[in-house]
């Protein structure tokens, strides 16, 4: 069964991730100014990180780009990674996440990803998940 049950259901915990991720200043440690676009399936969903503003922006939803980077993947391949049940390395190497964009700037995603596993438990039990 998958993690996510619904879009609504995604985007609960994305907008309360990424609350905390801009309330604790984590989207300034970014070094380059990006626009990362995540899509998800499983279910579908749309999220945009924008770090060529300041303060950071993220918004949900489809977006109109260009995007510097886009990347494609699953609701449970997202909470693998954030879960630290899946490497981002291993998920790029069976295909579990797909890139748009030069590859080098997938290394903007690093501290993205490093501040989400981070915080993405917490988020979840403050949600009444079993993580």
């Amino acid at each position: 069964m998958p993690v996510y049950t619904s879009s609504d259901d995604f985007y609960a915990v994305m907008r309360a991730l990424f609350q905390r991720l801009l309330a604790e200043g984590r989207l300034n440690q970014v070094d380059a100014k990006l626009r990362i676009y995540l899509t998800i399936s499983q279910p579908a969903a749309h999220v945009l990180i924008n770090t060529r503003t300041a303060p950071p922006q993220v918004t949900f939803g489809p977006a109109n780009g260009p995007f510097d980077l886009e990347v494609g993947m699953t609701g449970d391949t997202i909470h693998a990674l954030w879960m630290r049940r899946m490497g981002i390395r291993e998920a790029l190497a069976h295909g579990r996440i797909k890139l748009k964009g030069l590859p080098t700037r997938a290394i903007a995603l690093k501290p993205i990803f490093d501040a989400a596993e981070e915080l993405y438990p917490s988020v979840l039990a403050g949600q009444g998940r079993t993580p």
